[in-house]
């Protein structure tokens, strides 16, 4: 990594708004908080598999008309694995570089360099954020050297509830892709299951996905209701920062997550069932610099280990909506 320096001017001498830097957009990483509320983190492993217990136990109704033992019914355990990998983000920086644009109102004074100067603390927020939005993209995503929760998601078989491009459902809302009905559809199906329909019910399941559409939910729903108390509510509380909302009919929290931008996955999962394994959480946002031995490169580094998975990836776990593959 180094300098790149885009149209920019030599400075002779700097103004007040010399380190006044726009930045572009970046999303922040919101997983971890949210995992924690609804899924499974675990911190403190540093091995390359770690594996989570699964239980299930079967019984059997008899008649009681008489004295006779019969033992029927078992209980099984598993377990379910999931996989660590090992990732660093590394980068140099030459502070002579700056030297054509900026002077010792910015930089140090003098040649012999122990850091970047003024100017210092706000190029490791920038590589930070850029840091933090791969890491967190990286949770669901597929990369060259990770396999995220989505990749996991398509590999899988029996989940996936419509393929079809979510909208926000035709001009009069009632088309099967509108967001609203696609989330209705996925929670009947596990509604028509009594053991399923007892954790909707309490609040045990909840949903997933973009931003883009969270929007498309309600233009769905309003085409087909008009904007009514429960609507104006719900977009009130999303303008006023928040992130989630409750689905109307039924006891589903939705949740916004740009994550899913790239994918376009809808995800309805059971609670606990997504599952971080993380060595240290501070290790995700620790951002350690310094100069090299000749003090002539400023570097940083951040290393970190974790892995993503599932406790169970099946149709009574998890559904979603979006492309099969």
């Amino acid at each position: 990594m180094a300098f790149s320096f885009t149209g920019l001017n030599a400075w002779a001498n700097e103004h007040s708004s010399a380190l006044d830097f726009y930045t572009e957009a970046i999303m922040d990483n919101t997983v971890v908080p949210l995992m924690t509320q609804r899924g499974t983190v675990v911190t403190g492993f540093t091995g390359d598999t770690y594996k989570l217990p699964k239980l299930s136990a079967s019984t059997t109704m008899q008649d009681g008309d008489n004295c006779t033992f019969n033992a029927d019914g078992s209980v099984t355990i598993g377990q379910a694995t999931i996989t660590l990998k090992n990732l660093k983000f590394q980068g140099t920086l030459c502070a002579r570089d700056l030297e054509t644009y900026f002077t010792t109102v910015t930089l140090p004074a003098g040649q012999n360099y122990t850091g970047l100067g003024q100017a210092e603390s706000a190029f490791l927020r920038e590589i930070l954020r850029d840091i933090k939005r791969s890491i967190s993209l990286s949770y669901f995503n597929e990369t060259t050297l990770f396999d995220g929760w989505v990749e996991q998601i398509l590999a899988a078989t029996g989940i996936n509830a419509g393929t079809t491009t979510p909208n926000s459902g035709g001009n009069a809302g009632t088309d099967a892709q509108g967001v609203f009905n696609i989330v209705n559809a996925m929670q009947a199906t596990w509604l028509a299951d009594a053991d399923l329909a007892q954790d909707v019910i309490n609040g045990g399941a909840f949903v997933l996905m973009s931003p883009l559409h969270v929007n498309y939910y309600f233009d769905n729903l309003r085409k087909l209701q008009g904007d009514n108390g429960f609507i104006q509510a719900q977009l009130a509380s999303l303008a006023g920062g928040a992130q989630s909302f409750t689905h109307q009919g039924g006891n589903l929290r939705i949740y916004a997550v740009p994550e899913l931008t790239t994918s376009g996955l809808i995800c309805l999962t059971r609670d606990r069932n997504m599952t971080m394994v993380i060595d240290l959480e501070s290790d995700n946002t620790t951002l350690v610099t310094g100069m090299d031995q000749y003090e002539e490169n400023f570097w940083y580094k951040l290393r970190t280990k974790f892995g993503v998975g599932f406790r169970n990836l099946d149709s009574n776990n998890f559904r979603y909506w979006g492309a099969a593959s």
